[in-house]
């Protein structure tokens, strides 16, 4: 199929044999994929970066492929060396992943369930919430303790007790749909809502310890920076907050780069905070918060949902609402990756080695991207 499609495109002189031969090397390749037994998402894959790349390109093509058929790996034909695995399927959009370890992902799904995938033993856990407008996830740093929040606005988090099987408690106090859970530490987390704040709970004396107030939106997202002793939120008064872990106040207001929501936020090792917007913009800020970068996709992609960052912030990742998954390099603003999806792409996670990304969408899909960055 690889000759054939190629002669196709090398025939082609201009935009409308051009246009033609794209269409008669698609009809080739998918009736040779589907005889080899290729999965069907990676054959989409490979007929759009057909599509996508000049005829100059395409016999970088061929070896890729060789080493991706016949498998559950598929690979991101625009960007070579990059795989990615299924690694869970849910039975309702999923709207939040993270990581337990390097080897473990933790989702929610609008089937009113929170999985977690052993990606090396392949087995999962499945807690069943009380409710089924799940928003969001974490896991402790330990891994004895998963939480997630939603409608319901309650933090609901499930402790491993050695011994005497699982601990689960309901925290209430948010007057809003809890957004984001992120941990601090084995015994404290932050919760963030729809009712403008953020809370911090202790889940040994399972109480409320402090509310941060200072949005005046739904505050959407939150990051956390153990290093510098701060966390930042995002929410849809347009802004991004960086507070001080120690005193509970908020230190920095960063400047307003466009008039819309903030609906995620993102920090690396080294500081880096990125932010992705309601304009379909992914901004990204030095550690002092002193300079910024603002970057967006070459072809629409409507509204960026959520965004990683790699450890040394030199990458970051946006997932959109038109079914797409981007990649910039920072410094340069050049776009190194379009992956597409067949429903929006709600949340992405880093994992705690840098080498992975868990990405969740609404198809109910769970896919690890190894994005080859350190």
């Amino acid at each position: 199929y690889h000759k054939r499609a190629r002669e196709y495109l090398i025939m082609a002189t201009t935009n409308s044999e051009k246009k033609q031969a794209e269409k008669a090397a698609v009809a080739n390749v998918s009736d040779v994929t589907e005889a080899m037994g290729t999965p069907t998402s990676f054959r989409i894959e490979m007929l759009s970066a057909i599509l996508r790349r000049d005829v100059r390109e395409l016999p970088m093509l061929h070896p890729m492929i060789l080493r991706a058929t016949k498998s559950n790996k598929g690979l991101d034909l625009s960007l070579p060396g990059v795989t990615k695995t299924i690694v869970h399927t849910a039975g309702g959009k999923v709207y939040s992943v993270c990581w337990m370890s390097t080897s473990k992902v933790c989702c929610v799904s609008q089937d009113g369930k929170c999985a977690v995938t052993d990606l090396e033993t392949k087995a999962k856990e499945i807690y069943l919430a009380d409710t089924s407008w799940l928003m969001t996830c974490a896991a402790s740093p330990d891994g004895k303790a998963v939480a997630w929040g939603g409608l319901d606005n309650v933090v609901t988090v499930t402790t491993k007790i050695e011994g005497r099987g699982k601990d689960v408690h309901a925290h209430e106090g948010h007057e809003g749909y809890v957004s984001d859970i992120k941990f601090l530490s084995n015994r404290k987390l932050l919760s963030s809502s729809g009712d403008n704040t953020i809370m911090e709970f202790d889940l040994v004396d399972k109480k409320r310890v402090r509310t941060f107030k200072g949005h005046v939106g739904d505050v959407q997202s939150i990051a956390i920076d153990l290093e510098r002793k701060r966390f930042i939120t995002g929410a849809c008064d347009t802004r991004v907050k960086v507070w001080d872990l120690d005193s509970g106040s908020c230190t920095m207001t960063l400047p307003k780069i466009s008039v819309s929501d903030v609906n995620s936020v993102a920090v690396s090792e080294n500081g880096c905070i990125a932010a992705g917007n309601d304009s379909g913009e992914v901004i990204v800020w030095d550690a002092n918060c002193e300079d910024s970068t603002v970057l967006k996709s070459t072809t629409p992609a409507g509204i960026c949902t959520c965004v990683a960052i790699s450890q040394d912030g030199s990458h970051v990742y946006g997932g959109f609402e038109e079914n797409v998954l981007i990649a910039w390099e920072v410094e340069s603003g050049k776009q190194t990756m379009e992956m597409k999806f067949t429903r929006r792409v709600s949340s992405i996670a880093a994992s705690p080695d840098g080498e992975k990304l868990a990405i969740g969408s609404w198809s109910g899909e769970v896919i690890v991207l190894s994005t080859g960055l350190s």
